[in-house]
């Protein structure tokens, strides 16, 4: 959902969904463009930023430079079993619709 659209908006409209301090899945994130709005939204919060594309992983590194501390990035194929690097489980998922493959704490 990080594609060539407009940046999403739903986390402005959806008063009270986000308290500032989750942890957010956010699945194909590309190049980071709503996952910097994410960590806008979570001053104290976490994002975990999934891809398969290496290339779209190095520029998501680059443009939330300042914020990697508040980012977990992985590269994975979603078609695949993902396992992820959580120390605390995710309150929701970025994307709504099925995603293939299963997420489980690695």
């Amino acid at each position: 959902m990080s594609g060539g659209g407009p940046p999403l908006k739903f986390y402005e409209t959806r008063d009270n969904l986000l308290n500032g301090n989750e942890t957010v899945l956010d699945l194909g994130c590309g190049t980071g463009r709503d996952a910097e709005q994410l960590l806008s939204l979570l001053p104290g919060g976490h994002v975990v930023a999934v891809d398969g594309s290496g290339q779209m992983l190095s520029e998501l590194r680059i443009r939330l430079g300042n914020d990697l501390n508040r980012v977990t990035v992985v590269q994975a194929d979603l078609r695949e079993p993902l396992h992820l690097p959580l120390s605390r489980s995710p309150r929701g998922l970025h994307h709504e619709r099925p995603v293939a493959g299963r997420i489980s704490r690695g």
